[in-house]
């Protein structure tokens, strides 16, 4: 009886599963950061188009506005979701 040799199909199955997995990580990263930048552009376009300046940081839009002597003051504070 010979014996049959599986080395390269349980190879083949363990790189197959890793390239899967790579792609689901790829994928749902690129789908985050199109998602800050859709926020960011709210923030910075809708939210805050009447202000001189805005910020995005950790889901918060923060809206700036100059005071008499130019320094910048927080106009408005937005959560988002």
């Amino acid at each position: 009886m010979e014996q049959k040799k599986y080395g390269w199909k349980v190879f083949a199955i363990i790189l197959l599963i890793i390239i899967i997995l790579e792609n689901i990580v790829i994928g749902w990263g690129i789908y985050r950061l199109n998602e800050e930048e859709d926020k960011t552009n709210i923030c910075y376009y809708d939210i805050c188009r009447e202000y001189s300046e805005a910020y995005y940081l950790n889901k918060i839009c923060t809206c700036y506005e100059s005071d008499l002597l130019g320094n910048l003051q927080i106009a408005k504070e937005t959560y988002l979701k």
